[in-house]
């Protein structure tokens, strides 16, 4: 709910700066529709993290942080005793657990950089309506555009950074799964075809 009034908040600011940048007249038609084009994306973008953030939040992430950290020092303790195929299960366990541990710093990241991304998007668009109160000065339509093409290439950049470091989890993932296939589950091959990979 919180980020649904926000995002309406956010539209009812790009609704004003349309209607601004209409009220200068047709010379201004032409950068109304670039400065537009790239509030939409910026909007799109806004939209696409909070949603993301909204499946990231887990209040108990830190529990279980901690959980599997206690955890993993359990089995490092019992394996300076084991041997033969207790050792073998004990390592095994003590993968998936480190994967498991890798999963939820990640998402934890993740959840900080979309928070701070989509105060960016509400700094810059707050910035840009008050800005074209006065589009009538070329020095804030020079920073205007700045402002966009900056913001633009930061979200991008955050996206990728964020796409690359889930792929990398996410091959992690299907070693584990390969390992479950040794107990008797649904071949992974299997599996990755079914996820289109």
């Amino acid at each position: 709910r919180d980020n649904q009034r926000r995002f309406y908040r956010l539209q009812q600011l790009q609704e004003k700066i349309e209607s601004n940048y209409r009220s200068f007249g047709y010379a201004m038609q032409g950068l109304l529709a670039s400065h537009t084009a790239k509030i939409n994306k910026l909007m799109q973008a806004c939209l696409k993290m909070m949603r993301q953030q909204d499946r990231l939040r887990d209040p108990g992430a830190l529990a279980k942080q901690k959980k599997v950290m206690n955890e993993l020092l359990r089995i490092e303790e019992e394996l300076k005793g084991a041997s033969g195929a207790v050792r073998s299960v004990q390592r095994q366990k003590q993968k998936m657990l480190q994967m498991r541990l890798r999963q939820i710093k990640q998402n934890q990241e993740d959840l900080e950089v979309v928070g701070l991304q989509i105060e960016a998007i509400e700094i810059a668009v707050e910035y840009i309506f008050d800005q074209s109160q006065g589009l009538d000065q070329q020095q804030n339509q020079q920073r205007i555009e700045s402002q966009l093409n900056n913001l633009l290439t930061e979200v991008e950049e955050a996206e990728q950074l964020m796409e690359g470091a889930d792929a990398g989890l996410e091959d992690e993932a299907w070693e584990g799964l390969d390992y479950l296939d040794g107990l008797g589950g649904e071949p992974a091959v299997s599996r990755r075809r079914t996820r289109g990979v």
